[in-house]
């Protein structure tokens, strides 16, 4: 922790060409001194008082002899974690506060509290712009995660609910199950990386009130198209569900074109990804450390592992051809991948480019099946640092990736920005997961940059039978 520390810290802010800035998104902020709350000695304090500490006690140990050294390493280890304690409990919001233990708590009954909401709020009732919309509290869409897929593809679907609940005017809630593969405590999900989805209705006497947010999924109806305008509850918790609700709520786009369709689902899906504050202040933090700033760094984000078994990769001389072709006055890449191997490839490759990361440079790809087993804490801090990324390509100048990805297919409604600014190296946009785009071609699809479709067309020799880069 130590020598990762001071290594980062040497790294500098400024990045020139050549350079790799791996930032680490969560170990750095732990090794200065927890979360956002201040307070306290750093560990960066500590890390020099047991590193120095530690050599005075071996060094007098050994003229003693080895039974010696044993005990004072042993007194050192006792002395370090009484220090990690003492000097990091001056933080209102110490490491990963977010992260429990995995004890079991009994769970507040439920059954009661169906269609039940909190006190009346007493301050200014919040616009509708920021809320997105004003649901009724007498009327529910639960959405219940049974699956084990990628973050992507969970807020995409999630997305697809808040949609429902936005045209039945209902209260949108996620489900508080034991575990769910994201969650960090017990009966915790969505609000452990973002703000609620609905946090006020309005009650029958139009009084607007905070949502409560436990309540039984036992009490719904589950969701069938046929069906699901005539329940006041309705849960969304099966594959035939989700499949169905995609189906009632994306037909719209053949009603009112795929054009206005992209530019309403941008819209809406604002109000579904909205960080946290912890989150936000994170995410802050690096881009400062990393002196990076919006509209001046290329966003890349480059998906191994698993999705090879899904779509052909995309080699890494495809993705620096692409980068050179945009502005030339911007040095600096922001590179988001779960394979740590190809940083130094791609250092290569574009040696005139900083490139800064958050990426582990020991990953060699993420396996969906593996990390649903993670332990809790482990996911938490991979699925912060993913949060993180997304929000910080969110504001880079440019987007390159490939919308196989579920991340690459969020980026391209989240950014602020001109589609044509986010490139596909792979399939076209569509909504709903990434799977219903397959074997189609992003330069056919909803404005594609024109300069990359030429320089694909002009490459056409290097393109093999199933339409993907060698």
């Amino acid at each position: 922790v130590c020598l990762r520390f001071v290594v980062l810290g040497w790294l500098g802010r400024e990045g020139r060409g050549g350079d790799v800035i791996v930032d680490g998104f969560g170990s750095l902020r732990l090794c200065r001194g927890g979360g956002g709350g201040g307070g306290g000695v750093g560990l960066w304090d500590f890390c020099w008082f047991f590193f120095w500490f530690r050599i005075f006690l071996l060094d007098a140990a050994k003229v003693k002899g080895g039974n010696t050294a044993s005990k004072a390493m042993l007194l050192t280890l006792l002395l370090g974690a009484g220090f990690t304690l003492f000097f990091t409990r001056g933080s209102e919001r110490s490491g990963m506060d977010l992260v429990s233990s995995d004890v079991e708590e009994p769970m507040p009954d439920p059954l009661s509290a169906i269609k039940r909401y909190h006190e009346v709020v007493e301050a200014d009732m919040p616009s509708v712009d920021s809320l997105g919309f004003m649901p009724r509290c007498d009327r529910i869409v639960m959405y219940h995660d049974q699956k084990g897929n990628g973050l992507g593809a969970q807020v995409l679907r999630v997305f697809d609910a808040y949609m429902l609940a936005m045209q039945t005017n209902s209260t949108l809630l996620i489900a508080r199950q034991m575990y769910w593969n994201y969650g960090c405590d017990l009966y915790v999900t969505w609000e452990c990386y973002f703000e609620s989805l609905t946090p006020y209705c309005m009650d029958s006497k139009n009084q607007l009130r905070r949502v409560d947010t436990m309540i039984s999924p036992e009490k719904c109806d589950t969701f069938r198209a046929a069906t699901y305008k005539d329940s006041d509850c309705l849960i969304i918790a099966d594959t035939i569900a989700e499949d169905q609700l995609y189906h009632v709520v994306h037909d719209r786009e053949t009603q009112i074109g795929h054009e206005k369709g992209f530019e309403e689902i941008k819209k809406n899906m604002k109000h579904v990804w909205k960080p946290n504050r912890n989150i936000q202040e994170r995410t802050n933090d690096a881009m400062q450390r990393m002196d990076l700033h919006p509209d001046q760094f290329i966003g890349l984000h480059i998906r191994r592992g698993d999705k090879a078994l899904e779509v052909p990769l995309i080699p890494l001389e495809s993705y620096a051809e692409i980068v050179r072709m945009c502005d030339p006055a911007i040095t600096k890449i922001f590179l988001a991948t779960d394979d740590g191997s190809i940083i130094w490839e791609l250092r290569d490759l574009l040696p005139e480019y900083a490139i800064y990361t958050f990426a582990d440079p020991q990953s060699t790809g993420h396996l969906q099946r593996n990390a649903n087993e993670d332990p809790m804490r482990r996911t938490v801090l991979s699925t912060m640092s993913l949060v993180a990324e997304i929000d910080i390509i969110r504001q880079a100048k440019y987007f390159i990736g490939t919308y196989s990805s579920n991340i690459g297919r969020l980026l391209a409604v989240l950014r602020d920005k001109d589609i044509r600014t986010s490139i596909s190296m792979d399939v076209a946009w569509s909504s709903g997961v990434a799977w219903r785009s397959f074997n189609t071609d992003y330069c056919m699809g909803y404005h594609p940059n024109q300069g990359y479709c030429a320089w694909k067309r002009k490459h056409e020799e290097l393109i093999d039978e199933d339409g993907f880069f060698f």
